[in-house]
């Protein structure tokens, strides 16, 4: 079950273009996706409080075993350590105006533990710039962490402190990574948030991190793998790569033609070929030409000796995918072996444990890549994050420090209590504020 809020027509302060086409592509997803689906586009805070109040009550009556599911997307404000999700009504005149003008997160947070479902999942794309700075002193960029519990999982489209972009399409970089990483077959929740990670870092130019914290004790996929459909292609490749690697280095034309008669469509099929050609090719002149050759297709014209094996799109999409796997980032699949690729691969050459070959990728490579565990490649940060559970969340400090732009923590000299500089007859400036007798 689902409740998706979209603000973004906001009467007293900027309007977000994206945050009601964000909140429709979402709950369009969820319903492909066989979830129950309640939308509020562009809605005033009663009516956030009653949709979040029935949610929590529809997920009590479902039972443990239910999945709820939370999204928001529009103005998010954090003040004093809270965050708000703020109507598009809100009139906010002051910092204690969010306590009665806007939602506290936490709401929503409670009506999904009180209901006790086996997964509850929290999806906040709100970490943009506080409209209200002028009037909330202890407001400060994106939104504060929250700590996730009971079986729950929440997701921030940027980390702590850091402010998400609208985006420049007709949705944010992160809702559109997200919906497309959730309708893929076969990701866990936690590979899902994974994969969004990379396509917003890359989309942003590493100016934008997710983060998630996560309690989940299940396991829980959007979209299963089917059965055996989609796992048949792996199963097949792994056969033939087994059967490749037990008569990859015979001279013995019988063993090599079975290979090819096995696996005529096989990426290694053309290597077989290769092998056979060469054979034939160095063996004496006198020598008879063994029967099995006369049963090989013809060369193609374009086709010699030393022409390179041609691997498909399907070949360079698992070669990425591996690449992504170990930590050496080259975006989504896709099949074209570019320039993202080769910088992908050549990282992975620079920290591997292991000896690769310098040659382009191949099949042998391949299983090369298939075979090492973990990542390998190193997570890259900014200097204001840390690597906190596989991903890059930005850097906290000991409560009366402030982290400088070195990414380092210290303690702000102290600011003298006395009013300075006098301004006018009667008035003061004292840090962001202006007294007056």
């Amino acid at each position: 079950m689902a409740l998706v809020i979209g603000n973004g027509t906001y009467t007293t302060i900027s309007s977000l273009r994206n945050a009601r086409s964000d909140a429709a592509l979402m709950a369009d997803t969820l319903r492909k996706l066989d979830f129950d689906v309640v939308e509020a586009l562009d809605v005033d805070r009663a009516d956030m409080a009653a949709a979040v109040r029935a949610f929590g009550a529809k997920l009590r009556g479902a039972g443990e075993n239910a999945v709820g599911l939370f999204y928001y997307a529009g103005h998010g404000v954090q003040a004093r350590g809270v965050n708000y999700m703020v109507p598009v009504s809100a009139s906010i005149d002051t910092e204690s105006d969010l306590e009665v003008e806007a939602l506290p997160t936490d709401s929503v947070l409670s009506q999904m533990r009180d209901a006790g479902n086996a997964t509850s999942i929290i999806i906040l794309d709100a970490c943009r710039n506080n409209p209200f700075a002028s009037q909330t002193r202890s407001a400060t960029r994106g939104l504060a962490r929250v700590s996730a519990s009971g079986g729950a999982i929440v997701a921030f489209s940027a980390a702590p402190g850091q402010v998400a972009s609208d985006g420049e399409g007709n949705n944010s970089p992160y809702t559109a990574a997200l919906t497309k990483a959730m309708q893929t077959d076969g990701l866990s929740i936690e590979q899902v948030f994974k994969r969004v990670l990379v396509d917003v870092e890359t989309a942003t130019s590493g100016e934008q991190v997710p983060w998630v914290e996560s309690s989940l004790r299940d396991e829980f996929y959007f979209r299963p793998a089917a059965p055996q459909a989609s796992a048949a292609p792996h199963n097949q490749l792994g056969a033939e790569a087994a059967a490749w690697a037990r008569i990859r280095d015979t001279d013995d034309v019988a063993q090599i033609q079975a290979f090819i008669d096995a696996f005529p469509g096989s990426v290694f099929a053309d290597l077989a070929r290769l092998r056979l050609e060469e054979r034939a090719a160095s063996a004496p002149a006198q020598a008879p030409v063994p029967q099995v050759l006369a049963a090989l297709p013809p060369p193609t014209a374009e086709r010699n000796d030393a022409a390179p094996v041609t691997l498909d799109a399907a070949f360079y999409s698992q070669m990425q995918a591996e690449l992504n796997r170990l930590g050496c980032s080259v975006g989504e699949p896709d099949g074209v072996w570019g320039r993202r690729s080769e910088q992908g691969l050549a990282l992975l050459r620079r920290h591997a444990d292991r000896s690769l070959p310098d040659s382009e990728p191949d099949p042998e490579f391949l299983n090369q890549l298939k075979a090492m565990d973990g990542r390998v490649c190193p997570l890259s940060c900014s200097v204001a994050e840390e690597v906190r559970g596989g991903i890059c969340v930005a850097k906290t400090c000991p409560s009366g420090q402030k982290l400088s732009a070195k990414g380092v923590c210290y303690t702000p000299a102290q600011t003298a209590s006395k009013p300075k500089p006098k301004i006018g007859r009667n008035c003061w400036t004292l840090i962001d504020e202006v007294i007056c007798d």
